[in-house]
């Protein structure tokens, strides 16, 4: 069901519910090829502007989980943020950056020509986050585009908001980072060497996971730190289903449609 009727069912006796996180994250699309957001400090003071409490119960009623990566390290074979940087909301640290990358009064995105990109469905989003940058000093317009997969994928965009999905193992998010993913699945046009050097060292032991696990416990900070997105929060889906039936549900993980298994008493 969705976050909206949700409280309908929950909590009612004559449905039984579950609330499973299938791998898919909300974000912050950042073209890190376009000015200002070639700049990792302004980047950064983006993530930190994210209200992601306030996101979530406008566009979600709250049903869902704050992220930290494109990944959660719950649901993800190789994820651990350990001692990672924490971009949780803190608009005095994000103006302080701004301030640090050049922009001690904020920034004008008219003055790059940048619009914050939107779609049907996640304007909502648009409309919290726009503001969430107003209170650091950011003013954008928010603009619709039809084509928000295209745009996103092609690298035709400034900063956008999007949806993406991951894998149970994180060596699949290479297309996310890796210069492999440009034109795809690598939404922030990231070319890193580094990066590229990383996953490909992890695929080069690919039938030893503890040598993996070690590649990536260097990789995932590097990236968080790099913040080539501002990642907003992992979807959680809501099943409810009546008492008399016997219902085991499944996530997809990655797609809209789902899959159960199911018999009446």
């Amino acid at each position: 069901c969705q976050p909206t009727s949700a409280s309908q069912f929950i909590g009612n006796d004559k449905y039984n519910t579950a609330i499973n996180m299938p791998m898919y994250t909300a974000v912050i699309a950042m073209n890190n090829t376009v000015p200002p957001f070639d700049n990792k400090l302004v980047r950064q003071a983006f993530a930190y502007a994210a209200d992601r409490e306030s996101i979530i119960n406008v566009y979600a009623s709250g049903y869902a989980t704050p992220a930290s990566f494109m990944c959660s390290d719950t649901n993800c074979w190789g994820v651990d943020y350990g001692d990672s940087t924490d971009y949780a909301y803190n608009p005095e640290k994000a103006k302080e950056l701004l301030a640090e990358a050049g922009y001690p009064n904020g920034i004008n995105m008219a003055d790059f020509g940048v619009e914050l990109k939107t779609f049907s469905g996640h304007s909502k989003i648009a409309t919290v986050y726009q503001q969430n940058l107003a209170d650091i000093g950011v003013t954008i317009a928010i603009s619709n585009t039809s084509t928000p997969d295209e745009d996103v994928e092609s690298g035709n965009f400034a900063i956008m908001n999007q949806g993406i999905t991951y894998r149970a193992d994180f060596s699949y998010s290479e297309c996310h980072y890796g210069s492999v993913g440009i034109g795809g699945n690598n939404y922030a046009q990231v070319i890193d060497p580094y990066v590229d050097e990383m996953f490909a060292k992890a695929l080069a032991v690919a039938g030893d996971d503890n040598a993996r696990a070690a590649i990536y416990a260097e990789l995932v900070p590097y990236l968080i730190d790099y913040c080539p997105n501002v990642y907003l929060f992992h979807r959680q889906n809501i099943y409810a289903w009546t008492k008399g039936l016997n219902a085991n549900v499944k996530d997809s993980s990655q797609f809209t449609f789902h899959c159960y298994e199911w018999s009446w008493e």
